[in-house]
């Protein structure tokens, strides 16, 4: 697995968050900037009133489920089921710490550069587009999402991927 450095410390919100990747008081989330360019598929969240962020624009993602399922497989199997896009090589940006409806949340981000051949559908929330950084700028986004997604473009564009 790829990692890219700087992140953890960026948003880990005072928290390690190398100290909480198991255990029963924490839950582990996994989410993927798919980049095209300039751009970023972003999933607007069903305005259910239970989930988290109802509304809001985001990284495509959800729960790791399975205690044996590693941090890539969950991205891939949630991606996929999310926008019948099936990731390659996620790369891992980093991780924080989040505590939606109080509970103790351990995020792992991850990046991949869109192919341009696979369909994006959207099998879950309202809607998935691509959306360039100045356009996320007038939506109703997630926190972090925006600058999680600017470090993808900006990755994906150092990296020469």
């Amino acid at each position: 697995m790829r990692f890219c450095k700087g992140l953890v410390r960026k948003y880990s919100l005072g928290y390690d968050a190398s100290m909480v990747d198991s255990g029963k008081r924490w839950r582990n989330a996994v989410a993927c900037a798919l980049v095209d360019g300039d751009r970023v598929l972003l999933q607007k969240r069903d305005k259910i009133p239970d989930i988290f962020g109802p509304g809001y624009w985001g990284l495509p993602g959800g729960t790791v489920n399975k205690s044996d399922e590693t941090f890539e497989s969950a991205v891939i199997r949630e991606f996929q089921e999310e926008t019948g896009y099936l990731l390659k090589n996620p790369i891992l940006l980093g991780k924080y710490v989040f505590f939606p409806k109080r509970q103790k949340t351990v995020a792992r981000i991850f990046y991949e550069v869109y192919d341009g051949k696979q369909k994006i559908s959207c099998f879950e929330g309202e809607k998935m587009e691509f959306r360039s950084l100045e356009e996320m700028s007038s939506l109703k986004v997630l926190p972090k999402h925006t600058g999680l997604a600017k470090l993808a473009i900006e990755r994906s564009q150092n990296d020469g991927i």
